[in-house]
């Protein structure tokens, strides 16, 4: 049965857009994010272990280096996406994976041992998550996810982009994408830890429409509405909930309940005209 944070992070319409990691020892994921696309991602490998003291920060920079990669190629991608939800541009969000003591599993009444490899592995990956959080400090952090983890979530629900082959004109980098598709889950996962529920972020920007409200013209409205988005971060009502919030700030403004459902359903058209 799925949980609640994993059905948000298949679901969630990530925005503003999100920079994720899924971090690894030998292979680590990257997925920029924005709504249930994937933008772009890549594997970063590790060269083979030599045991070299330095290979595994150096391992954990050259990450870093590539997720800046990612975006500085699609900084324009990013510019249009905002263009097309009429908000301004910016405001990339990072997330990254943690990680937790490995405890080994009870098998016929007995507790196993954690396997070496597991242990050897933690190592590295915990420098790459240091590194994101030392990169970014307000990077958003993701619990692992139980049972077969965030690659099992994303191998489920992640775009036809992050199946089979690389598509052309991405990064090149490691051939196992099931990383990718991990990062791609963690993205959804991010936004939706951080996000208030939708009645929230539905009232808190109704009370900053309010006050700037002059009339019920769908497109003087609109501009209104996602400004009020904008001003408190209450993304998820981009999607699909303009009218709704539109009905509701002109209810309570006229106070007439008529004129508010009229106001959503002028906006509704307004919308589907645009978009057409």
């Amino acid at each position: 049965m799925p949980t609640d944070i994993e059905t948000a992070a298949k679901l969630a319409h990530v925005w503003p857009p999100v920079l994720a990691i899924d971090p690894g020892s030998r292979e680590t994921g990257l997925c920029l994010r924005v709504g249930t696309d994937a933008v772009e991602a890549v594997t970063v490998e590790q060269d083979e272990p030599t045991g070299d003291h330095a290979e595994s920060v150096r391992y954990a920079l050259e990450v870093m280096e590539t997720a800046k990669e990612v975006t500085r190629r699609n900084r324009d991608r990013l510019n249009e996406e905002a263009a097309s939800r009429r908000v301004a541009p910016g405001g990339l969000r990072h997330a990254v994976e943690t990680l937790v003591a490995p405890t080994g599993r009870p098998t016929k009444g007995r507790q196993t041992a954690v396997a070496p490899r597991v242990l050897a592995s933690l190592p590295t990956a915990s420098m790459v998550l240091g590194a994101a959080v030392g990169t970014w400090p307000r990077t958003i952090l993701v619990a692992p996810h139980g049972g077969a983890g965030w690659d099992a979530v994303g191998r489920e629900a992640a775009p036809p982009t992050l199946k089979g082959r690389t598509p052309v004109g991405w990064l090149t980098g490691g051939s196992d994408r099931s990383h990718q598709r991990a990062a791609w889950a963690i993205a959804g996962a991010a936004h939706a830890v951080v996000m208030p529920p939708l009645r929230e972020q539905a009232q808190t920007a109704a009370m900053a429409a309010i006050p700037h409200l002059s009339g019920t013209a769908p497109e003087g409205l609109v501009t209104v509405l996602r400004a009020a988005i904008h001003e408190t971060g209450s993304w998820d009502l981009l999607h699909g909930h303009l009218p709704a919030l539109a009905q509701a700030v002109v209810s309570t403004r006229t106070r007439d309940h008529e004129v508010g459902a009229s106001a959503a359903a002028a906006v509704s058209e307004y919308l589907a005209a645009a978009e057409g």
